[in-house]
């Protein structure tokens, strides 16, 4: 398979353009069909995946201890549908993080 991601230019006005956040797609070589898609990581309560790495059927991210924090911050307070269980979870994930700490590797994976 080949991932990417695709970028599209956006007119505002006559002098001013932007462009949208990056649409991540997926084309298999052999068929060359393909699709967008949009990745989540269940063990993080579903929290959106800007961005991570794949090896041989694994998955991984490699994050800053405070970016972290910052998601999980925001996804607690945001995310009114995550279960009490998982709200826990992610609350003890929280509280035993520091932002001085090394960095965070994910590594898990992937399901088919």
């Amino acid at each position: 398979h080949f991932l990417g991601n695709v970028t599209i230019e956006k007119k505002l006005s006559e002098n001013l353009s932007t462009t949208e956040y990056p649409a991540k797609f997926i084309v298999d070589k052999k068929t060359l069909k393909g699709a967008f898609y949009k990745m989540y990581n269940d063990f993080l309560g579903n929290m959106d995946m800007p961005w991570a790495g794949f090896n041989n059927g694994y998955y991984i991210w490699n994050v800053d201890p405070g970016e972290l924090i910052d998601q999980l911050t925001q996804k607690l307070k945001e995310d009114k549908s995550i279960s009490a269980t998982e709200r826990k979870r992610l609350n003890d994930m929280l509280n035993s993080m520091d932002e001085n700490d090394n960095n965070y590797v994910f590594y898990g994976k992937l399901k088919q």
